[in-house]
């Protein structure tokens, strides 16, 4: 491990994965994508980002939606149906991911087809043809650039390039400074206009999708599972609980960015 990691790490620098950047420009362009020395500098420049400082002041955000997810089921149980929790836990994630990511209320939570929601479902929708393409971009990208097979449609593409740019323009215009992934963004924009490699135009949209794309379905799936087992497992559940309520306590009624660190009950569960 040390030697593939550390003294041989040139030689795995980049991930396989080769998208047709003029077929599918905001994959291509994607952190995960990205190869040599721009894949190092958008890295080196994203890494700040996520420090446990600026993920405390992002925690506000989350929290905000928390409650608004616990308006939701509320409402869903007071129906005296069963509730269903994956469709839930997707549109939570969607909220939580477009307010922290984009700083919009994508309110997917108040209204299930919301324009947010739309769209990140067209995204992990999956046919044929799209399979093949995230096939292709593995282990025969010029397969993709030969028949121009994109992994997002054109309607998606657009839908991104608009929401990030007219809410970064109003930003701009208004100075609005919000504790964000998107604020992190633009000042990372601004320090890399005299570097050799820009974060602009579809780099810039491109690593705004990335954040999206990796804590959306990833977060939704991993606490539906959570739940799930909960429901199976009550002596944990009733464990869990009991967890919460005592850091809840010790905050005045309130779960903190530290309290939820603490937890170590609740990370278990979770791991």
């Amino acid at each position: 491990m040390r030697k593939v990691l550390v003294k041989d790490a040139n030689n795995f620098i980049n991930r396989v994965q080769t998208a047709d950047e003029r077929t599918d420009p905001i994959t291509a362009n994607a952190i995960f994508a990205l190869k040599g020395q721009k894949w190092k500098h958008v890295r080196t420049g994203m890494t700040p980002i996520f420090t446990s400082g600026k993920m405390k002041k992002m925690f506000e955000i989350i929290s905000k939606t928390a409650h608004e997810l616990e308006e939701h089921l509320d409402n869903e149980i007071s129906k005296g149906a069963p509730v269903e929790v994956r469709d839930s836990m997707a549109r939570f994630t969607i909220d939580v991911i477009a307010s922290v990511a984009f700083g919009i209320d994508s309110n997917s939570l108040k209204n299930s087809d919301a324009e947010f929601r739309r769209y990140m479902k067209k995204t992990f929708e999956f046919n044929s043809i799209k399979s093949f393409a995230t096939i292709a971009i593995s282990f025969a990208p010029d397969f993709q650039r030969f028949f121009r097979i994109k992994i997002l449609h054109d309607d998606v593409v657009e839908f991104l390039r608009n929401t990030i740019w007219s809410t970064v323009r109003y930003r701009e215009s208004n100075g609005v400074e919000r504790h964000d992934f998107l604020h992190c963004m633009m000042e990372l924009r601004k320090k890399s206009q005299n570097q050799e490699f820009k974060i602009d135009g579809d780099d810039f949209v491109a690593q705004s999708f990335a954040f999206l794309i990796a804590g959306f379905e990833t977060s939704a799936t991993t606490i539906t599972f959570t739940l799930y087992e909960l429901a199976l497992h009550p002596d944990m559940q009733s464990r869990l609980r009991k967890e919460v309520r005592e850091y809840r306590e010790k905050n005045k009624g309130e779960l903190t960015y530290d309290s939820i660190k603490e937890m170590k009950y609740l990370h278990m569960v979770i791991s």
